[in-house]
């Protein structure tokens, strides 16, 4: 998992760059949703490693693949050594991130969706994800 300072770490930079309120108990719904669409992929770009076992992710993942068709011929994958799957390597958002996703449903697909703007998937996706994404945010899925 990850630890409490990195916790507290973490909730002081979403403070200064403005995703949270100041006293911190409040998301910027609007500010959090430009952050995931816009600037996302260029603080977690896309460094694939070959293939592997794994989970799958981004537009590879069953639930996104019931909305949009996915036709590229190898899956993408969260390296796993205990997944299903076998595809190209993706490394999620944070080293932790798989073993976080296998026991939590909802940050699985809350992780993939963040996938999708990190660069997976087509022009689509983004359409798909915009709407998925704003609907979480807002508290409505």
């Amino acid at each position: 998992g990850i630890s409490r300072p990195e916790v507290s770490n973490a909730l002081k930079r979403l403070r200064s760059v403005g995703l949270l309120s100041d006293s911190g108990a409040h998301v910027k719904k609007l500010a959090a949703i430009e952050f995931f669409k816009h600037a996302v992929k260029f603080m977690f770009p896309i460094k694939y490693s070959g293939l592997d076992r794994g989970i799958l992710a981004g537009p590879s993942a069953d639930f996104v693949k019931e909305k949009v068709i996915y036709s590229d011929e190898v899956d993408l994958i969260w390296p796993d050594p205990s997944g299903k799957h076998r595809g190209l390597c993706v490394p999620p958002i944070y080293p932790t991130a798989v073993q976080a996703a296998k026991k939590d449903k909802k940050l699985y697909r809350l992780l993939t969706l963040i996938d999708l703007f990190r660069g997976l998937g087509s022009t689509r996706h983004l359409q798909v994800g915009s709407v998925w994404l704003s609907e979480i945010i807002k508290g409505r899925s």
